[in-house]
């Protein structure tokens, strides 16, 4: 009987079937299976650390979308959102390349500087890491932050009828590789303007840095999950109703999606949610807060940026995403990165 290989499995599988059960298997919130590993320093303090790597192959940048500069740009931009998703504040990121030799000393220098600009937005340093060689480009980041005990957010720990929140367009990212790959091509032609919304999600995502803080700080009074939408937004839904043993239902009316993903969706014949759910870095914040939170906190959040979207619920379908619509309750099923698949 042949092997299994990693094509069979995929990443998420992969995760869930031996990593988890080998190196956490009490399934423990500092440890694999969240955003940031935590390492208490004293009774309160903690550096929370996470990494992440930009595949040679990532497809704006292969599709010209973005340039050396703005790749080095995304590759901290990926990393550190994940400091941001667990409430906590980066403190500096270290650096982990390997190129082939025959590249241009331009381009490497353009990389380290979109890293470095990257950081500066966020308030921290390059603190170093390793340069070495390699038959084809490859780009990865540790990054470290700081935060408090009591203030960590975590995936796990939903209470039953938590609201279920996002931040930003649901779905820009995915909306962007149907146009660059397939509609733009049909002749569909957006604008200058409309291409350059497109394309920025690729080139400067902008960080959900002021709401994390303000997650952080009303932590310790509510129950709230979170993660960083950096697979897809039903991925990340799955994700969180799975490790909490519940359900979500989303409300379409609340979802707040892009004109411009409706206008690829009705050019393709694509129902919306087949297209603004699927795979894609959107680095947004999704999770849960309390059902009981006081208007007044709510009022703040939303200020910042963040929006109700549903409910997760305790249920018969554990990691289902469901959503209301027109009165009727369809099950979303999409697909978001996987590896190996």
């Amino acid at each position: 009987m042949s092997e299994l290989m990693l094509k069979e499995y995929g990443e998420k599988r992969l995760i869930e079937e031996i990593i988890i059960p080998m190196i956490n298997p009490m399934k423990a919130n500092a440890l694999a299976g969240d955003d940031c590993a935590v390492i208490p320093i004293g009774e309160s303090d903690c550096v929370t650390m996470s990494t992440d790597r930009v595949p040679a192959d990532l497809l704006s940048y292969e599709l010209g979308l973005i340039n050396d500069y703005e790749l080095g740009y995304y590759l901290a931009s990926l990393n550190i959102s994940d400091i941001y998703a667990s409430g906590s504040q980066p403190y500096g990121i270290l650096l982990n390349l390997a190129f082939n030799k025959d590249m241009k000393v331009s381009q490497f220098t353009q990389i380290m500087e979109g890293a470095k600009k990257a950081c500066e937005d966020n308030n921290c340093l390059i603190l170093g890491g390793d340069l070495s060689d390699s038959v084809e480009m490859n780009l990865a980041a540790t990054s470290i932050g700081k935060g408090k005990i009591p203030n960590l957010i975590y995936r796990s720990g939903s209470q039953d009828n938590d609201y279920v929140f996002a931040t930003k367009h649901i779905g820009i990212t995915p909306t962007s590789f149907k146009y660059f790959t397939k509609t733009k091509g049909e002749g569909f032609m957006f604008n200058e303007t409309e291409e350059e919304i497109l394309k920025s999600v690729f080139k400067y995502p902008l960080l959900s840095c002021e709401l994390s803080r303000m997650l952080s700080e009303m932590k310790p009074k509510y129950s709230i999950t979170c993660m960083d939408n950096t697979d897809g937004v039903y991925q990340s839904l799955h994700e969180i109703a799975k490790i909490n043993d519940m359900q979500i239902t989303l409300d379409f009316d609340k979802l707040q999606i892009h004109p411009l993903s409706w206008k690829i969706a009705e050019h393709e014949t694509l129902g919306i949610l087949d297209l603004v759910f699927n795979a894609g870095a959107d680095f947004q914040l999704i999770g849960t807060l309390d059902k009981n939170i006081e208007k007044n906190d709510l009022i703040k959040l939303e200020e910042a940026g963040l929006y109700i979207i549903g409910r997760i619920q305790k249920g018969n379908n554990t990691g289902a995403v469901f959503c209301n619509r027109d009165s009727q309750k369809y099950e979303i099923k999409a697909s978001g990165w996987n590896y190996y698949i």
